[in-house]
């Protein structure tokens, strides 16, 4: 009751003496409830993650990993359609067939980023598509399961030219799991912070 106003207080006060026991029960029952309910949203709203951040390490590899559960893998075809601001197109295939299309706005940033990634269809695809000169980046996709639900995304990119490297990302809830994590045995270096290992830069050093 501390947290009511004086204004309040006053109003109270001559309801008391006015109305009968069981309407202040009443009243009083409503007010526990509203107050509760905005507490409640108020605690949701403050640890409800912004879906469109991003939180992600980056690490170089020397292989895809052997001793890990295999979740998926597929084809992956992207190009660039802006570097500043980042807008990239995406397309992933599976035995040959196209099975997801995409386009993806980044903001800056290292470890935390914003990513806005959206859902597109093959027509929009292949028209946006259109408007690439460059060969699109190629990538051998694998999904591997790691402990406490995270996911280990491995790429072997341009496989069998010479601009071919592989790494693999991690995302995270939260710094602090991001920070914990630790390099596992095929990890060759943590390239977070480097930003010539951006696939944008990379993109714009190989097909600029």
């Amino acid at each position: 009751m501390d947290e009511y106003s004086e204004q309040y207080r006053t109003i109270r006060k001559k309801i008391e003496e006015t109305w009968p026991q069981w309407k202040i029960d009443f009243c009083n029952s409503n007010i526990l409830i509203s107050a509760h309910a905005k507490k409640l949203e108020r605690k949701d709203a403050k640890h409800m993650p912004n879906q469109f951040i991003e939180i992600e390490r980056k690490f170089l590899l020397d292989s895809f990993p052997t001793d890990l559960p295999l979740k998926e893998e597929f084809q992956v075809y992207q190009a660039y359609l802006s570097i500043n601001p980042e807008v990239r197109i995406r397309r992933n295939e599976k035995d040959g067939k196209d099975t997801a299309y995409y386009l993806a706005i980044k903001s800056s940033g290292e470890m935390i980023r914003k990513e806005v990634e959206i859902p597109i269809s093959k027509d929009h695809f292949y028209a946006l598509a259109e408007m690439v000169s460059q060969p699109f980046i190629t990538k051998d996709f694998r999904i591997y399961l790691l402990p406490n639900d995270l996911l280990l995304e491995c790429s072997h990119v341009d496989k069998g030219r010479d601009t071919e490297f592989m790494y693999a990302e991690v995302e995270f809830p939260n710094v602090q799991a991001a920070e914990a994590f630790e390099l596992l045995p095929n990890f060759m270096a943590d390239v977070t912070s480097d930003s010539s290992y951006k696939m944008k830069n990379f993109w714009k050093r190989t097909r600029g």
